[in-house]
């Protein structure tokens, strides 16, 4: 075949001109230094040719190829440029600018209405607008640029600034306007047929013999197309040829609801756009095809480089994973769920909140963690998961279906408890080679559920399903939860209560909950005022060690065995540790703080400690916790035990980072008075002794001389410097002896921290002297 020369004007009059989905935006008129080179070049030979009116030197557009659909050919005829596509639009464009500019719209409308984008719905609606715009909206030849006028048409909806077509249709036609003026006898030149001015061979691909895979690889004389549009073309023949009564379907909701979704969280940026919803795409096809089905991919790079659609070949052979994805992308599109911000703020919430699931960590919009990071958190994608598989099984999404709030509460209470105790804190150690069990878990929790009917996971962890979870353990204590609330509904409210406060994390195994039935609502109200933040870190270990000795082991040290007792910043290893000694006391204190009065939580736990010092006590180490809140207060809780008194509070888990023995911290901070004696001076490292120095002691002779207490169990043993002894008043005082091995004389209704500070008020008061030889 040989093509003939025809115009945009004569094919835009024996069809209508579509731009398919499968295309990437107008691109000529990008607003880069690049493409404004280009366009100006474009445009300036199509301004000289039609200026020149040189028949003989028509400007040749080269070929255009397309395919012509003839649904109805009495009624509708239309092609589908798949090459063309840059040059037509500008054609497009033009044809409009001189139909403005010589006043002849409302004659030619009906035919520009034949071109348009089916890539947006906004791109389509702009063009659409554009052919039909009054005269009035439209003023050539002043200061206001073109685009601005249009932007300021009452027809113009602000949301289409978002699209990159109609953004560079304007940036076009404002370059258009500066370059053309106001023309006159330009549209007919522009629209002659007969030995056209401007023109182009029109091939239609079924005569020419060119397929669909030699398009995919077409430049477009312009940039190539990305990742996302080679995608969409793929999936598109991909449904044609095993899911051909989807194919539709997906055509018109990726021009429309999906593309929309994304357009809301990427500002219309195209590049952000395409990234987002590529991300999307992998995250629920791995979810789908890797995870759940076990689909394998090519391991090697350049083989998988080869055939990056791969993978989606293989997940989407099943019919049903069509439909998750499909419907996947509607529950979340704004066809149905309007807003995903506001409907994930109607499921989770940072704080304890009635009727919301706490997330603990990160945003609490599941979709855009997904959309916006190359490597979302384990935790985000199964839960995004089971809220995706919770509406593809039920057939709708609502933000306030309790329903599938237990469902994910569930579901993070599972994920939370996959950790693993490293010194005192517990970390996740959620694995990407597990996720096939997170997943079937998930899916398990929905799966006894028909279609259109509500999913009680309460119901199916107590009855049917905990046989078929392949994480039954982690599942133990949800089971234990489910048949709680179902056996007394009215506990359900305390019970999420209490696993929604982040020092439990959904781990309430620690407190004994079907023993304790009728406390849990007491319970949450006592854990909930105790750990908000009022109470500071002391008075909470304080008032606890009145019941017992709770601390944990957390492993040992060159100076002996290390313990934890919880701390501002980690009280979540202590109340859901797997410790017996922990369900036993925990249940204990809680009680016991509901007994204490007080109309605050600092006040009940101080009560507390009142009432156990009031009692008389052994003066063990526990009575000098209790008693003496710098032994516990502003620290990590962690303490390397050498001896019930020769023991170091750490600063980090490491006895190679700064620790003090806390009897000595106890004295300086009573003493208040860094001229005397310093944290910083008794501090010490690896496994050396902490001593209390006492500075700059007065010999009697204007020297300045240094004398340490070591607390020992036996007592402080005082170490004079060397070649000096106590005054003689200081000695009998305190039955010292004159070498360098004297100890203090304790009275026993006096504890050492009160021996200690009465013996350096003394030590300032008489000082030392050298010793005779």
């Amino acid at each position: 075949m040989s093509p003939t020369q025809t115009t945009f004007w004569s094919l835009l009059n024996d069809y209508s001109i579509r731009i398919p989905i499968i295309q990437r935006d107008y691109a000529q008129g990008r607003d880069d230094k690049t493409t404004a080179v280009i366009r100006n070049k474009f445009l300036h030979s199509l301004h000289k040719t039609l200026l020149a009116n040189n028949r003989a030197k028509p400007l040749d557009l080269d070929f255009v190829y397309g395919e012509v659909k003839h649904p109805d050919e009495a009624k509708l005829r239309y092609m589908i440029p798949l090459d063309g596509q840059q040059r037509l639009t500008t054609l497009y464009l033009l044809h409009w600018y001189l139909a403005v500019a010589e006043g002849r719209l409302e004659e030619v409308k009906h035919v520009l209405q034949k071109f348009t984008y089916q890539t947006r719905s906004s791109s389509r609606e702009f063009c659409d607008c554009l052919a039909k715009c009054e005269p009035a909206d439209i003023t050539l030849g002043v200061d206001q640029p073109l685009s601005e006028q249009l932007r300021d048409a009452a027809w113009f909806q602000p949301a289409w600034q978002r699209d990159p077509t109609v953004q560079a249709m304007l940036t076009m036609l404002d370059a258009i306007s500066e370059k053309f003026g106001t023309p006159v006898g330009l549209f007919d030149q522009l629209t002659e047929s007969v030995d056209p001015l401007i023109g182009f061979q029109f091939l239609e691909l079924d005569k020419v013999g060119l397929t669909d895979d030699l398009y995919l690889k077409m430049n477009a004389r312009g940039k190539a197309l990305t990742d996302f549009e080679n995608w969409k073309a793929e999936f598109d023949q991909f449904l044609h040829l095993h899911h051909p009564e989807r194919q539709g379907e997906f055509a018109q909701r990726i021009d429309g609801p999906w593309t929309d979704l994304f357009w809301h969280h990427q500002q219309g940026s195209p590049d952000s756009m395409d990234t987002a919803f590529r991300r999307f795409l992998e995250y629920v096809t791995t979810m789908l095809g890797v995870w759940r089905s076990g689909v394998k991919v090519q391991e090697e790079e350049e083989e998988a480089a080869a055939d990056p659609f791969e993978l989606y070949r293989k997940v989407y052979t099943d019919a049903d994973n069509v439909h998750f994805l499909f419907r996947a992308l509607d529950l979340l599109s704004p066809d149905e769920v309007r807003n995903t911000d506001v409907f994930f703020r109607e499921v989770f919430s940072k704080t304890q909140k009635e009727d919301k699931v706490v997330l603990f960590d990160g945003g609490l919009n599941l979709f855009t963690r997904i959309i916006n990071g190359a490597n979302p958190d384990i935790k985000v994608r199964v839960l995004l998961f089971a809220l995706l598989n919770y509406g593809v099984t039920i057939g709708s999404l609502r933000g306030d279906d309790p329903e599938l709030h237990d469902l994910l509460r569930v579901v993070r209470n599972q994920l939370e408890r996959v950790r693993q105790l490293k010194d005192t804190k517990f970390g996740p150690v959620l694995r990407e080679d597990a996720m096939p069990s997170y997943l079937a878990d998930a899916a398990a929790l929905v799966s006894l559920s028909a279609t259109g009917q509500s999913v009680n996971v309460y119901e199916l962890l107590a009855k049917g399903i905990p046989a078929r979870l392949r994480s039954g353990p982690r599942f133990a204590p949800e089971i234990e939860k489910a048949k709680l609330i179902l056996q007394n509904p009215a506990l359900k409210s305390a019970v999420h209560q209490l696993e929604d406060l982040a020092v439990f994390k959904g781990s309430l195994h620690s407190l004994s909950l079907e023993e304790h039935q009728e406390s849990i609502g007491d319970f949450a109200a006592a854990a909930k005022e105790i750990w908000s933040g009022a109470a500071s870190q002391e008075q909470i270990i304080r008032a606890w060690l009145t019941i017992d000795d709770y601390s944990l082991n957390t492993g040992g040290s060159r100076l002996g065995d290390k313990y934890f007792f919880g701390s501002d910043e980690n009280w979540y290893t202590m109340l859901t540790s797997s410790d017996t000694k922990i369900k036993d006391l925990l249940p204990r204190f809680l009680s016991a703080y509901l007994s204490s009065p007080g109309a605050t939580a600092t006040e009940r736990l101080l009560n507390m400690v009142d009432a156990w010092l009031a009692k008389e006590q052994e003066m063990d180490w526990r009575y000098y916790f209790i008693k003496y809140p710098r032994m516990t207060e502003d620290s990590s809780g962690q303490y390397a035990w050498e001896s019930s008194f020769e023991m170091r509070l750490l600063s980090r888990s490491s006895l190679r980072a700064f620790h003090i023995n806390p009897y000595v911290r106890t004295v300086i901070g009573l003493v208040a008075d860094n001229s005397k004696c310093s944290e910083y001076d008794s501090g010490t490292s690896d496994a050396y002794k902490s001593p209390l120095w006492c500075n700059r002691v007065s010999s009697g002779e204007g020297a300045t001389q240094y004398v340490g207490l070591y607390c020992e169990d036996d007592g402080w043993r005082v170490r004079m410097p060397e070649g000096y002894v106590p005054a003689e008043e200081l000695a009998s005082m305190y039955g010292l002896q004159s070498d360098l091995k004297g100890r203090l004389q304790e009275d026993p209704s006096t504890d050492r921290i009160q021996t200690a500070l009465a013996f350096i008020d003394d030590l300032y008061k008489f000082g030392i002297s050298p010793a005779v030889v």
